[in-house]
């Protein structure tokens, strides 16, 4: 084991030695987008989160960055031959500022890392409907903050392009608001029933997503 890590230790040092690394600061502005959301929409037709990265290179191994996600989905569930259905509403949205550091491994492969902050909002709708008619009704909304340390890696197709990939230790903290409403027959209010908490969240976030940047 010790001989193996030894021998690619020795592989990536070599690369990086061997090789002219890249003057990073050539460009200063990088812009991105998730792929993840067109190979989903292409290959399985399930909806997926935009995602958005601008990055402005500050040195020869620092940049800052800022990052934004829209998901929305809709689904319609019908119950066959009947006029009783269930409609279910997903909205959700992030805003991030960060700082990462750069680590040339070779011409082609850069590492980095650092941490993102900033804000979230949630929301999730579901209504039931019986003899076409709305018999149940929930809402939860939750709105906090973020923080986010990464990790990521970066391929170099060319000068001014490159995918890239990050995990990253996902940490919100935000309000939580629930509000439950049932519905008569003849479409009055029988119930309701509201509750509100404070919500901390740790979520591990593999390196699933491939990022395509341009830089200029």
């Amino acid at each position: 084991m010790k001989f193996t890590l030894t021998l690619i230790l020795c592989f990536v040092f070599s690369l990086t030695f061997g090789q002219e690394l890249p003057d990073l600061t050539k460009y200063k502005h990088d812009i991105g987008f998730n792929t993840t959301m067109l190979l989903n929409g292409i290959l399985y037709s399930t909806t997926s989160p935009f995602d958005i990265m601008y990055k402005r290179q500050k040195s020869s191994n620092a940049a800052l960055r800022v990052g934004g996600s829209v998901y929305v989905n809709t689904n319609l569930t019908t119950w066959s031959v009947t006029p009783n259905y269930e409609k279910r509403q997903n909205y959700s949205g992030s805003l991030t500022l960060g700082k990462e550091k750069q680590n040339q491994l070779s011409k082609k492969w850069i590492f980095n890392y650092g941490a993102d902050m900033g804000i979230f909002y949630e929301q999730s709708n579901q209504e039931a409907y019986y003899n076409s008619v709305l018999a149940y009704r929930s809402v939860n909304l939750t709105a906090g903050g973020i923080a986010a340390p990464f990790l990521g890696i970066r391929f170099h197709i060319n000068e001014k392009l490159y995918l890239s990939t990050e995990a990253s230790l996902r940490i919100s903290y935000g309000r939580e608001l629930t509000q439950w409403e049932t519905f008569n027959t003849d479409g009055s209010l029988a119930t309701e029933r509201k509750e509100g908490f404070n919500n901390l969240t740790l979520q591990i976030q593999p390196a699933a997503g491939i990022f395509i940047f341009y830089r200029f």
